[in-house]
C-alpha cells in the first residue's frame, strides 16, 4: 500500500513539476511582450500627437482659403453681405488654424514655411479688402481684375505653401513611422529568439519527465490500435492498482461492451442506411454528399441526370472529377475558410446543349460538432433566371417600344379633338382634352428618358460650334415672353447684348438646359406679382459661368445633394402641384458634363435660388 501511494505522488508530482515550470516560461515570454508592446505604443502616440494637429491645422486652412475663394468669385456674380460675411468667418477659421499650426513645429523647414504662409495670407486679406470695395462700389469690372490677375494668383501660391507644409509633416510622420517599424521589427526578433529558447529549454524537459511517466502504457497503446482497428476481443493482463492499472482494468471493459454492441448495432445501422438513401432518392433536387475530403460518398437520381453522370463511376472522386465545373469546385474548396456565401448560382449545359440554371447550397454533416462531410444541393432556378431575362429585356424596349403606338394615339387624339369639337357634348370633348393632355405628358416622360439614355452612352454626339451665350439666353428668354409678362416677373440680364462668339458647345443642347433652368425658376416664382429672375455671365479665365437665379420659394437643404439625381422633384410649395418627369436636372448635368463643364445649386429655402453652369471660354483660345 505504502509503495502504491508513493508511486501515486510521484506521478503527480512530475505533472504538477512540468506545469509550474511551462507557467515560468510563458509569464517570461509574456512579460518581454508586453514591455516590447508598450515600447511599440510609445512609438506611435509620438507619431501621431507630433505631426497630425500640424496636418489637421493645414487641412483646415487649406478648406478655409478655398471656400473664401468661392465667396469671392459668388460676389462677382451676385451682390449680397452674406457672401462677405462669411468670407470673414473663414478667415477667422484659418487664423485659428494657423495659430495651432505656428505652435506645434516639429519638422526642419516648417518655422519658415509657416512664416511664409502668414506672409501671403496677410498678402491676400490686404487684396480682398481692395476688391470688396471694389464690389461695394458696384465696379464689377475693377474687382473682376484684381480678382483675375492679383487675388487668384496669391491665393495659389498660399494654397502650394499650406501643401508644402502638410507634406513635410508627412514625411516626418513617415520617418517616425520608420523608426516604429525598426523598433517593431527587432520587438519581434527579440521575443522570438526569447520564445525560441524557452520553448527548447521546455521541450526537452517535457520530454524527458514525459517518457519517464507514460512508459506504462505504451504497451496499452499497441492495444488500442488493434481495437481501433475492430479487434474487440482484445485483453490486457493488469498489474498494479495506480492510474495506470485502473486504466488497463477500464480498458478491458471496454473492449467487453464495444464487442456486444458490434452485433447488435450492424443491422440497426444498415436499416437506417437504406432509409436515409431511399429519402435522397425521392428528392426532386440534385444531393451530393461530401465526406471530410470532398470525396463524393452518395449522389442522388437527380444529380445524376444533372451532371450526366452514374454514382457507381464517381464514388471516392473528387467533387472537381465529377462536375467538371470550376467555379462549383472553388465555392465547395473555399466553404470551410470562414470568409464565403452558404450559396451560389451556376450554369451547366445538358444534352441537348440547353443552358439551366441552378442555385447551390451547402450544409455542414456535424457529429458531436464536428464536421465530417458535406451535403451538396442543387435547386433548379433555370425558370426564374428566364423571368428576370424578360424583365430586363422589357425594361430596355419599354421605351423604344412605346414611343411608336403612342405617337399614333397623339395623332388620333388630335384629328379627333379638332373633328368632334362641335360635334359632342362638353363632357366628351373634355374627356378627349384629358387624354390627350396625359399622352403629351407620357410622351414627354419617354423622350425624356429616350434621351437621358442616348446621353449617358454616348450615342448622341454634341455638335460643337462657336455661338454667342448672350443672343442664345435672349433667345430662351424670348419663350417665356408672355408668361412672364401674365405674371408681371421682373427679367435681369446681367449682361452685355453681344453676337460675339464667346463660348464653343452644342447650342440645341445648351438652349435645352436654359430652357429647363429658366422654366423651373418660373413654375416657383411668388405669385404677388414681385417676381424676379436674374441671368448672369461672368467671365473667370478659361471659364464661362452662366447663372440662373429667382426669388422663389427655394430648395430645403436636405434636398439640395439628390437635386440632380433621376426622377427628383426639383421643390415643392403649398399654393404649387408641381408636374414634370423629375428628369430635366439630370439632363442638364449629363448635357453640361458632356461639354467638360460643372453645373451646381446654391439654394435657401424662402430666399430663391441660383443655378450656376460653365462653358468654355473662346476668348482665352
Amino acid at each position: 500500500m505504502k509503495i502504491v501511494n508513493i508511486i501515486k505522488k510521484s506521478i503527480r508530482y512530475k505533472l504538477l513539476s512540468v506545469f509550474a515550470f511551462v507557467t515560468a516560461v510563458l509569464i517570461i515570454i509574456c512579460s518581454w511582450a508586453v514591455y516590447n508592446f508598450n515600447m511599440l505604443s510609445k512609438s506611435i502616440d509620438n507619431i501621431m500627437i507630433s505631426n497630425y494637429l500640424s496636418i489637421e491645422a493645414a487641412q483646415n486652412m487649406l478648406t478655409s482659403i478655398e471656400r473664401q475663394d468661392s465667396k469671392e468669385l459668388s460676389m462677382l456674380l451676385l451682390d449680397n453681405k452674406q457672401n462677405m460675411e462669411e468670407f470673414r468667418e473663414n478667415s477667422s477659421i484659418f487664423f485659428l488654424n494657423y495659430k495651432n499650426a505656428s505652435e506645434n513645429i516639429t519638422e526642419n523647414n516648417e518655422e519658415k514655411i509657416v512664416k511664409e504662409i502668414k506672409y501671403n495670407y496677410d498678402q491676400y486679406q490686404a487684396l480682398y479688402e481692395k476688391f470688396e470695395k471694389e464690389i461695394t462700389a458696384g465696379n464689377k469690372d475693377t474687382a473682376e481684375e484684381i480678382y483675375a490677375y492679383e487675388i487668384l494668383p496669391l491665393f495659389e501660391k498660399t494654397k502650394t505653401k499650406i501643401k508644402e507644409l502638410q507634406t513635410v509633416n508627412q514625411e516626418g510622420m513617415l520617418i517616425r513611422k520608420n523608426k516604429a517599424k525598426k523598433a517593431s521589427d527587432n520587438a519581434v526578433i527579440s521575443t522570438l529568439l526569447i520564445s525560441v529558447f524557452s520553448i527548447a529549454i521546455t521541450l526537452i524537459l517535457v520530454i524527458l519527465l514525459i517518457n519517464k511517466i507514460l512508459e506504462p502504457i505504451y504497451e496499452l497503446i499497441k492495444q488500442i490500435k488493434k481495437v481501433s482497428k475492430g479487434n474487440y476481443k482484445i485483453k490486457i493482463a493488469t498489474e498494479g492498482t495506480d492510474e495506470i492499472g485502473q486504466l488497463e482494468t477500464e480498458f478491458n471493459n471496454m473492449t467487453k461492451k464495444l464487442s456486444e454492441y458490434e452485433l447488435m448495432n450492424i443491422d440497426k445501422l444498415k436499416n437506417e442506411k437504406q432509409k436515409a438513401e431511399s429519402i435522397v432518392e425521392t428528392i426532386n433536387d440534385g444531393i451530393i454528399v461530401l465526406d471530410n475530403d470532398k470525396k463524393v460518398i452518395l449522389v442522388n437520381r437527380a444529380a445524376e441526370k444533372i451532371f450526366d453522370i452514374s454514382e457507381k463511376d464517381i464514388l471516392n472522386l473528387s467533387v472537381s472529377e465529377v462536375t467538371n465545373n470550376q467555379r462549383l469546385s472553388d465555392f465547395i474548396s473555399n466553404f470551410n475558410s470562414g470568409n464565403f456565401r452558404n450559396y451560389i448560382d451556376i450554369s451547366i449545359e445538358d444534352k441537348k446543349r440547353r443552358i439551366n440554371y441552378y442555385r447551390v447550397l451547402l450544409s455542414s454533416i456535424l457529429r458531436h460538432d464536428e464536421a465530417i462531410g458535406t451535403v451538396i444541393l442543387l435547386q433548379n432556378i433555370t425558370k426564374f433566371k428566364e423571368l428576370d431575362q424578360m424583365k430586363s429585356d422589357f425594361l430596355a424596349t419599354a421605351s423604344h417600344e412605346l414611343k411608336t403606338p403612342l405617337t399614333s394615339i397623339i395623332m388620333s387624339i388630335d384629328i379627333l379633338t379638332k373633328e368632334l369639337k362641335n360635334k359632342v357634348g362638353s363632357d366628351e370633348y373634355e374627356l378627349l382634352e384629358i387624354i390627350e393632355e396625359d399622352s403629351g405628358r407620357l410622351k414627354k416622360l419617354i423622350n425624356d428618358l429616350l434621351d437621358l439614355e442616348k446621353i449617358e452612352s454616348g450615342k448622341d454626339p454634341l455638335v460643337i460650334s462657336r455661338f454667342s451665350i448672350a443672343a442664345l439666353i435672349n433667345k430662351v428668354i424670348e419663350k417665356f415672353r408672355i408668361q412672364i409678362k401674365e405674371l408681371n416677373i421682373k427679367v435681369i440680364t446681367d449682361f452685355e447684348n453681344s453676337t460675339e462668339e464667346n463660348v464653343s458647345g452644342d447650342i440645341e443642347k445648351i438652349d435645352r438646359v436654359l430652357t429647363n433652368l429658366i422654366s423651373n425658376s418660373l413654375k416657383f416664382i411668388p405669385l404677388d406679382r414681385a417676381g424676379k429672375l436674374k441671368i448672369s455671365i461672368a467671365e473667370l479665365g478659361e471659364r464661362m459661368v452662366i447663372s440662373v437665379s429667382d426669388n422663389g420659394v427655394g430648395i430645403s437643404e436636405d434636398k439640395l445633394p439628390h437635386i440632380f439625381e433621376k426622377f427628383q422633384k426639383i421643390r415643392e410649395s403649398d399654393d404649387k402641384i408641381q408636374k414634370g418627369t423629375g428628369l430635366g436636372l439630370a439632363i442638364c448635368k449629363q448635357i453640361i458634363n458632356a461639354h467638360g463643364g460643372d453645373i451646381w445649386v446654391e439654394s435657401k429655402e424662402g430666399a430663391g435660388t441660383t443655378f450656376y453652369f460653365t462653358l468654355k471660354n473662346e476668348k482665352k483660345s
